[in-house]
């Protein structure tokens, strides 16, 4: 009773309190503790714990990896662990590591190449002290850009090879357009749909057997690229 406290954390902090005391350390490192009490007679005893507080840094999870962009064709992705701090690693792939996990530093995953889309990958870099850091970035696996246009087709009522239809896969669809002119250049088709087809037929009537210009106009989805084809077709009775 009457009696005076003074702590003296290490890291510039203090505290009169005789009581229970708390501190909180925002920089790493380790700290000396000192406890002083001077009684109300005046006496004075000091009691000193060295290195009583120790406070661990955070590790910072970071990585990169690559190719990106890529596609189907190259579902490959090589990891490359920027990480700061951290003696282990556990990577996840795919939401929750449904795709599978990993505890090497660098590691290498294979996507699935049947299922474009965004593919979430997580890092969790962990110190010797058991502090631990987490990132999460997005791998995007496109569709392949194909464009394929046959050179015939047989509109002849016989349900085989009716529509001269270009294959495109992995372009923007909101930037396609399709046209086909005869041999005076004049447009006899045109189409702003990815997958939609000429069936032969100008203003309802079935055009001549004959060999007719087409062109193509597509921005491939992966990189915006604007990419322009033209051929023939021959229209077969």
């Amino acid at each position: 009773t009457g009696s005076q406290c003074f702590w003296d954390f290490g890291d510039g902090n203090a505290s009169v309190n005789c009581g229970t005391v708390s501190n909180t350390y925002t920089d790493p490192g380790c700290y000396d503790v000192t406890l002083t009490v001077i009684s109300d007679m005046g006496c004075t005893d000091q009691l000193t714990f060295p290195n009583l507080i120790c406070v661990y840094p955070y590790p910072n999870a970071a990585f990169s990896f690559g190719p990106q962009p890529t596609s189907v064709m190259n579902t490959e992705i090589v990891f490359t662990n920027e990480s700061t701090g951290a003696t282990t690693y556990n990577w996840e792939f795919g939401t929750d590591g449904i795709l599978g996990s990993s505890g090497e530093t660098n590691p290498s995953f294979t996507f699935p190449n049947d299922n474009p889309g965004s593919y979430q990958v997580c890092l969790t870099a962990t110190t010797d002290y058991g502090c631990q850091d987490s990132i999460c970035q997005l791998v995007v696996i496109d569709e392949e850009f194909i464009v394929y246009v046959p050179n015939a087709f047989s509109p002849d009522d016989d349900n085989v090879n009716e529509l001269f239809t270009p294959v495109v896969i992995g372009a923007d669809p909101l930037n396609y357009k399709f046209m086909v002119f005869n041999r005076w250049g004049e447009l006899i088709y045109d189409s702003q749909i990815i997958g939609q087809g000429w069936d032969g037929k100008y203003g309802g009537i079935p055009v001549q057997q004959d060999v007719y210009v087409w062109k193509l106009e597509v921005v491939n989805a992966m990189n915006n690229e604007k990419l322009n084809y033209k051929g023939h077709v021959t229209v077969l009775k």
